[in-house]
């Protein structure tokens, strides 16, 4: 059986409360995805690959630079799941709207769980 982990919420990047007074747990990579995607790439000596690019997105704007610079900063940050086979069919929808980008990631885990996360873009928050 994996692990558990915090469920975490994207937009606001607090753990989830669950009814019992503790945290609701996953067992989806949906919380390592967050933090992959989130977190900045190349700070942990642990691991130079944990995080991704994406705090970088500011210097390239919301042009078709920007968009491109986000989904490969995405699809970069996501690769190690799909090497590692914890997860499979990488969905990535990346749109500029007016002066924000909005990322729409989707994965499935090896569970067959279906892990989004949305609002994980330097614009939002």
């Amino acid at each position: 059986m994996a692990g558990k982990d915090r469920l975490i919420n994207p937009l606001t990047g607090d753990y989830i409360k669950a009814a019992n007074g503790g945290y609701a747990t996953t067992t989806t990579i949906g919380t390592q995805l967050y933090h992959q995607l989130a977190g900045k790439r190349n700070l942990w000596w642990g691991d130079p690959d944990a995080g991704s690019d994406l705090h970088l997105a500011k210097h390239h704007g919301t042009g078709a630079e920007g968009v491109a610079f986000n989904e490969d900063a995405i699809k970069t940050a996501c690769a190690r799941f799909i090497e590692s086979g914890q997860a499979r069919d990488l969905r990535v929808d990346v749109v500029a709207d007016g002066n924000r980008i909005r990322n729409d990631v989707s994965i499935v885990d090896i569970q067959g769980a279906e892990v989004a996360v949305q609002g994980v873009t330097p614009f939002e928050g």
